[in-house]
């Protein structure tokens, strides 16, 4: 008798062909498939690419994701397509919960203006941002309306998002009032920032702090960071020319913050009961503040500062201010501190850098 026939059932071959789109999911090309950047969002559904051709798209409106776990990223990195506000709109916009898995990725964002956020803004959103130049944005607030700018080039609001590999360059964060952040600014976040560029940004307003990045009640992880010639600029109170931690804790770790500049405070800032915060393998070089905290500025809170490097920042290395109830005091250890700070295994003696006129901080080898 005739064996019969094994027939696998549909089902048993369809569901896992379907699982297996579902999961690489598919790629939609800009303008080919879809003449705007939005339009494709719109389209995309969870797991797919959206690849953008080389060119300049200029937007009316924010690119806004929607909540999709979707990857937006260009076909040939950020110098090949652009991303243009036009100084009318911010960029790109998360505000549905967008997590980890929303990826922006390979786009230069620039020209885009907001109150909150002129290039990228997040609110209770935590995308990826990768291979990005954030530059040319502005945050900008008016008299009358809300009266504090907050984040020139990305601005965080309880977000949590991955930067990597990125510029935030020449973005500025300008009010008659306040502006926080001129490059970067987070509220109630743990951001993580990693092997990326921090230069160039401007805060202006009568209370500026945090030209470079600003801090509020974060705890923030920075990691192979160069932070270097923000300014903040006008009011009497500048504070933070490349970072200003407010309430935060941060783990910076193989970090450059160079060449700032502000009234209190020039490369840090740590102010509010910053106390758990930690300084790991950096050097801090040639910032400049006009009244104190050249280097370091601490006020209320004890940051500590392990196997770093503290070098020709004016007036003075730290500053450890001695007013309020509980005065600033950095816990210094195993560093090179200019003109020499009490703590276990500190040293004063010249860093000997290969080539600090070239912003190349790396140590010669005959380097004490």
């Amino acid at each position: 008798m005739r064996k019969p026939k094994f027939v696998l059932p549909l089902a048993l071959i369809l569901v896992p062909f379907l699982h297996a789109c579902f999961v690489l999911g598919g790629t939609i090309y800009i303008p080919d498939q879809y003449p705007t950047i939005q339009q494709g969002i719109d389209a995309a559904a969870a797991g797919d690419n959206i690849v953008v051709r080389d060119g300049t798209y200029y937007l009316i409106a924010a690119l806004d994701f929607k909540g999709k776990a979707i990857t937006v990223m260009s076909e040939n990195g950020a110098a090949h397509c652009f991303l243009d506000g036009q100084e009318q709109t911010r960029v790109v916009y998360f505000h549905s919960g967008e997590g980890s898995a929303s990826v922006l990725s390979g786009f230069t964002i620039r020209n885009g203006r907001g109150v909150d956020g002129g290039g990228i803004s997040c609110i209770s959103s935590s995308p990826t941002i990768t291979d990005c130049t954030i530059t040319a944005n502005r945050a900008f607030a008016q008299d009358g309306s809300w009266p504090t700018a907050r984040g020139g080039g990305i601005h965080c609001d309880n977000s949590s998002p991955t930067i990597r590999n990125c510029a935030i360059i020449n973005n500025h964060s300008e009010s008659s009032s306040a502006a926080h952040g001129g490059g970067l600014f987070v509220s109630a976040g743990a951001p993580m920032i990693m092997d990326s560029v921090v230069s160039g940004n401007i805060i202006s307003a009568n209370w500026p702090d945090g030209a470079g990045m600003y801090f509020s009640n974060s705890t923030p992880s920075i990691y192979n960071v160069t932070i270097s010639h923000n300014a903040a600029t006008a009011g009497g109170e500048s504070s933070g020319g490349g970072m200003y931690f407010w309430g935060s804790t941060p783990s910076i770790v193989n970090c450059v913050i160079n060449g700032n500049s502000a009234r209190h405070g020039a490369g840090i800032r740590f102010e509010a009961s910053s106390t758990f915060s930690r300084l790991t393998n950096c050097t801090v070089v040639r910032n400049t503040a006009s009244v104190d905290g050249g280097g370091l500025y601490c006020k209320n809170s004890s940051p500590q500062i392990v196997n770093s490097i503290m070098f020709e920042n004016s007036p003075q290395e730290v500053h450890n201010s001695t007013s309020g109830l509980n005065p600033g005091q950095a816990i210094i250890t195993y560093s090179d501190v200019l003109g020499g700070y009490s703590g276990e295994g500190n040293i004063d003696a010249p860093p000997q850098f290969v080539n600090a006129a070239q912003q190349d901080f790396h140590l010669a080898s005959g380097s004490p």
